[in-house]
């Protein structure tokens, strides 16, 4: 079983938004283990109001989501790890550089050999308006929706 692991600052917003709406695109037979942890997350708060609220327009529970720390076990024992900016990317290299050939910014790693100069940072809405979260989680769902067009995971269901 593959392991993608998603990351972000604090797990409340972007990464946990990431993880579970790449769960519900992905099979069962894909056998993924899709995950997401934070370089600033206080081990087991909830996710963001903001974030349950957009998650839950689009028929998905984020209710049970509790934030993970980021851990250099959970990087090493990742195959794709998929931070939503290049700082956090940073971040990540500097806890395991060896783990380097793994880790991409989301934007990075679906526009793989498309046009350059593209931003790689996911918007951060957190402490914005619900519209803000709106449009971050569709920027992440297009990502993943982009991901799976080009087969780098899973089929959509």
């Amino acid at each position: 079983m593959k392991t993608i692991l998603f990351v972000c600052t604090g797990n409340t917003c972007r990464s946990s938004m990431a993880e579970a709406i790449l769960k519900r695109m992905c099979n069962p037979a894909d056998e993924l283990r899709i995950i997401s942890a934070g370089i600033s997350a206080v081990n087991g708060s909830g996710a963001n109001s903001k974030a349950i609220e957009v998650m839950k327009e689009k028929g998905i529970n984020l209710l049970d989501h509790t934030a993970t720390l980021l851990t250099e076990k959970l990087i090493v024992e990742s195959d794709l790890v998929l931070t939503m900016t290049l700082l956090h990317k940073e971040h990540v290299v500097s806890i395991v550089p060896e783990a380097e050939r793994k880790i991409y910014t989301l934007k990075e790693y679906v526009q793989e050999n498309e046009k350059k100069n593209v931003t790689t940072d996911v918007l951060d809405p957190f402490g914005q308006t619900i519209e803000m979260y709106r449009k971050t989680a569709n920027e992440i769902e297009e990502c993943l929706v982009g991901m799976t067009r080009k087969k780098k995971i899973g089929v959509i269901r």
